[in-house]
This record gives structure tokens, C-alpha cells and sequence, in this order.
């Protein structure tokens, strides 16, 4: 980080730094937040694999399938692909 950016950075996030005059039940309170908050992004995380992974174990029925005319598929022989 920049050290012209230091001052802003302190500002607008105050607890960016370890304070020694934090008390323990504010240092908990914090670890509690940061803790709240990695447990919740990793569930959201976690259920957006899950749909994935569900959606692609059951794909849609062929009626809701979008179908592309063969004609608009450009073919590039094998002889080209890396």
C-alpha cells in the first residue's frame, strides 16, 4: 500500500490495525464478526456448488432445451484444435 493511502486507509478502516488498548471482550466481539462473516460466505459458497452440481446431475427436460440450427455451427476440423 501506498503510504499516501495509509492515512485514508486508517480512516475509513479503523480496525485494520491491532489496537493494545482493545479490551478482550472487544477483541472477541471482532473475531466473532470476522467469524460470523467466513462462516456465511462459505455456506452461500457451499449451496451455490450444490445447486450446480445438482442442476448438472439433473439437467432440464429436451422440451426446454434451446435448439441450434446445424447450419448456423461453424465445424473446424480436428486437425486445428490444440
Amino acid at each position: 500500500m501506498s503510504p499516501s493511502l495509509l492515512p485514508y486507509y486508517l480512516i475509513f478502516w479503523p480496525g485494520a490495525l491491532p489496537s493494545t488498548f482493545d479490551l478482550p471482550k472487544h477483541q472477541e466481539a471482532k473475531y466473532l464478526a470476522s467469524v460470523s462473516a467466513r462462516v456465511d460466505g462459505l455456506l452461500q459458497g457451499l449451496s451455490v456448488l450444490f445447486m450446480l452440481y445438482a442442476n448438472r446431475m439433473n439437467p432440464a427436460p429436451l422440451s426446454s432445451v434451446h435448439l441450434i440450427p446445424l447450419s448456423s455451427v461453424n465445424l473446424v476440423p480436428l486437425s486445428y484444435v490444440n
